[in-house]
């Protein structure tokens, strides 16, 4: 059977020193965060997160076209879509992009360490 070892918190971080109820509260979180329950918590509300940033997105962009001219309204925005272009944002793309930086994350942050 394979040792677990406990997740430790150091007493400095970047040169502050942090208190031992702090690093005590902090260890706790990370055990219940390591389970299989904590990560769906965590999956959830990340993609909670991204929802709620794709509808805000959406809102402001129905909110813009509200307020374009009725000529500029009916031509429609032929570059929503395209990623590269600077300052336009596709609610699609950004939920996409935001859940496979979060997979990233988790995936590095919950990796089994080598010992």
């Amino acid at each position: 059977m394979a040792k677990t070892r406990k997740t430790k918190i150091p007493k400095r971080i970047a040169g502050v020193k942090l208190p031992k109820d702090l690093r005590k509260t902090g260890e706790a979180i990370l055990e219940r965060a390591n389970s299989p329950q904590g990560r769906e918590m965590l999956a959830a509300g990340l993609t909670m997160a991204a929802a709620a940033a794709s509808a805000a997105v959406t809102r402001s962009r129905a909110a813009a076209e509200a307020q374009k001219p009725a000529g500029e309204a009916a031509s429609g925005d032929t570059t929503a879509g395209d990623p590269g272009k600077p300052g336009v944002t596709d609610p699609h793309a950004l939920v996409t992009a935001i859940g496979g930086i979060a997979e990233a994350a988790l995936g590095k942050f919950f990796a089994a360490k080598k010992v």
